[in-house]
């Protein structure tokens, strides 16, 4: 239980934020090109991800030109899943790993907390209902949730000045949900 502890504080001080760097989001004629270089000036950490990617097509696929922010976002959390599933180990916002605790498969289901939270919440019926997500039957995949919304929250917040004035993704949202799921758990 104090793995899964240790491994939950962990994953919650992901969610520390660096500040908002200024920059302009220049016209996009080729936007994936762009957004890989946007990417690396103003998220490191997120570009790391990209950079630990053996199959970059895969990061691509969530990248959308509609909106770079959201698709940059996104796609780090997404690959952040891959690297997971490759690795068998959480990837760390700030580098390093953390080896998956396989031991945490064996606990109750989380599905089972899903009471204490609105049963009409969208994350509550993505990750703790039963047969939507795997996060719903195995602790360790709610752990890797949890990771992929730091990973997510960082790179958002670190790339604030590529976002649309006309559109609003609440990132928060999903590490605030995934942070109190895992509360509940334990």
């Amino acid at each position: 239980m104090f793995q899964v502890l240790r491994i939950a504080a962990v994953a919650a001080s992901f969610a520390v934020l660096a500040g908002s760097h200024a920059a302009s989001a220049a016209p996009r004629t080729d936007c994936r090109t762009q957004a890989i270089n946007d990417l690396q000036r103003l998220s490191p950490d997120g570009h790391a991800i990209y950079r630990a990617m053996t199959d970059k097509k895969q990061f691509m696929v969530w990248l959308t030109c509609d909106d770079v922010h959201l698709g940059l976002s996104t796609s780090v959390h997404e690959s952040v899943h891959m690297l997971t599933h490759e690795r068998n180990a959480f990837p760390l916002i700030e580098g390093g790993e953390i080896r998956r605790p396989h031991e945490v498969s064996k606990f109750f289901p989380p599905r089972e907390i899903a009471k204490k939270f609105d049963p009409k919440d969208a994350y509550v019926q993505t990750y703790l209902r039963p047969g939507a997500a795997s996060s719903a039957n195995d602790f360790l995949y709610l752990l890797d949730e949890l990771n992929a919304y730091s990973h997510d929250l960082n790179s958002a917040v670190q790339l604030v000045s590529l976002q649309r004035r006309d559109r609003q993704a609440d990132h928060r949202d999903g590490l605030a949900a995934l942070m109190s799921f895992v509360m509940g758990y334990v």
